[in-house]
Order: structure tokens, then sequence, then C-alpha cells
């Protein structure tokens, strides 16, 4: 590889992550719509239906609600290093590739169940994303074309 080719890759990753600082991505608390907590969603700043990764956890009482919230705030720092936060904390979904115009899978439906808010807030969970996911969205327009005719 050249060295103006090396350069070019770096300036690449330089321009992936403008935006993405600590400040600006956002760590939600979440539970399932039968009241298990069950994680840490990682979003945009300001664009909450805008997914980054969901790390996992088993339950509010155990010890992997700490790892889980530690890989979120890793993932948040740097969410271009999902990877090395899932080895070194615990299990995550890079939610990354889905959602885009150009997804070739669907946003898992999972999603829509949750029910959110800021960490650390022990008010009510407010926010349930609900992120555009085009294959859904086609869906459903098939679904509805099938019940009331085109």
């Amino acid at each position: 590889m050249t060295t103006e080719a090396m350069t070019e890759d770096r300036e690449e990753a330089e321009e992936t992550r403008v935006g993405m600082t600590p400040e600006n991505c956002e760590v939600w608390q979440c539970k399932s719509c039968d009241d298990f907590e069950v994680g840490f969603l990682v979003t945009e700043p300001g664009r909450l239906d805008r997914l980054i990764a969901f790390a996992m956890s088993d339950s509010a009482e155990s010890s992997t609600e700490k790892y889980a919230r530690q890989t979120a705030y890793e993932i948040a720092e740097n969410p271009h290093c999902l990877e090395v936060a899932v080895f070194f904390r615990g299990p995550a979904i890079d939610l990354r590739p889905f959602g885009k115009p150009d997804s070739n899978a669907p946003m898992p439906r999972w999603i829509y169940s949750l029910q959110c808010r800021p960490d650390g807030d022990k008010g009510s969970y407010q926010f349930t994303p609900t992120p555009y996911c085009r294959i859904l969205h086609q869906q459903l327009v098939v679904m509805r074309d099938r019940t009331f005719g085109k």
C-alpha cells in the first residue's frame, strides 16, 4: 500500500468520526413492554431514532447491568470501536446497518417494543424508538394492499 493510499484511508476514517464525539451520543436505559429491564440503547444526538447500538443485560439486579452500562458508554464515546467494547465488556448489537435506505436486512422488530428513558433518570420511561426501516415499511404496504386491495 502506498503512502498516498494510507493517507486517503486515514482521511476517510477521520471524516466518518465527525459528529460522533462522546458529548454527542446519548445513552438510554431500556425495558421491554413487560417491565423487564433489558439494557441500554445508544443513539445519535438529538436524533433518537438514529440507533447506534444496544447493549444487553440480563436484569437490573444482575451484575450484567453494570457491564451493559459500561459497554453502552464505551460505544457512546467511540461508536467506531463497537467491536472492541463488546469484546471487553459484554454483548451488544450494532444497529447502524439497519434502517438505512440501502439496508439489506430489516431493523430487529423488538426495537419497536422498547420503552426508554435517559440513563440515570429515575422518572418514567418516556421514549419508544421508531426508526425508519424501508424493508418493514414495504412489508406493511404489502399487508395493507392484501387486506384492503390496491
